[in-house]
């Protein structure tokens, strides 16, 4: 499951699950919190999931033209030809 799916689905999921750990810990008092962070990360986790999957696309165009210049060198440092002379 990538990052943004993970933050989508806690974001979701917290709605309910953190006012029951509020209320387990602090009673109603604890519950009421809860209900607070819940609606929190219910807005605020799918869009860190969203700034962390654009962050991860950025830095892998940012990888990309260093990626392709080292492969290149690879390439003509090699012995083995990748195209066979014509033996004629």
């Amino acid at each position: 499951m990538s990052t943004f799916s993970k933050d989508v689905y806690h974001g979701v999921t917290g709605v309910v699950t953190e006012p029951v750990k509020g209320g387990k810990q602090g009673g109603f008092k604890g519950a009421m919190k809860g209900v607070g962070k819940g609606i929190l990360g219910l807005f605020f986790k799918p869009m860190a999931g969203t700034v962390s999957m654009m962050s991860y696309t950025t830095q892998g165009i940012n990888n990309t033209p260093a990626t392709v210049v080292k492969g290149m060198k690879n390439m003509r440092g090699s012995k083995k030809s990748v195209i066979k002379p014509n033996p004629e």
